[in-house]
């Protein structure tokens, strides 16, 4: 647990200095060889989103556990959070569309539920940065 800490860290200042790929590299690693659960990773990344307000940092780890996760409905609606939150909105949609594909079926209507309800959160986001996009031209 604490090497992970170590590599946030890491990899939250090589973000800083611009080198993403270095920053995915570090933080993926040690990941794969820290034998977390998909839950303590998206614990993980809910307190970088959260708690330390570090949202790129937390989008990658989000992504990690979606690469590593796929067929998990709640990777994918959290990873849509993260991207929701760094305003890149078509990214999120697909994210939510596929957490509410894997979830139908399978998971209670209050978990659908919630799902949509970001779906939708991103839906208005997208059509508040058009109209603000038209005022602004």
């Amino acid at each position: 647990q604490q090497a992970v800490h170590q590599a946030v860290e890491k990899t939250a200042a090589q973000l800083q200095a611009k080198q993403e790929q270095a920053a995915e590299s570090t933080l993926f690693a040690a990941l794969k060889t820290s034998q977390f659960s998909e839950a303590d990773i998206n614990k993980l990344a809910y307190d970088l989103l959260t708690k330390a307000k570090q949202t790129t940092l937390a989008e990658m780890v989000f992504r990690y556990n979606v690469q590593n996760f796929p067929q998990s409905d709640n990777a994918y609606d959290s990873h849509g959070e993260a991207l929701l939150a760094l305003h890149r909105v078509e990214e999120a949609k697909a994210a939510f569309n596929k957490a509410i594909a894997l979830a139908t079926n399978k998971r209670s209507p209050q978990v659908l539920r919630g799902y949509q309800e970001n779906l939708r959160k991103a839906e208005l986001t997208q059509t508040k940065d058009r109209k603000s996009t038209r005022l602004n031209s």
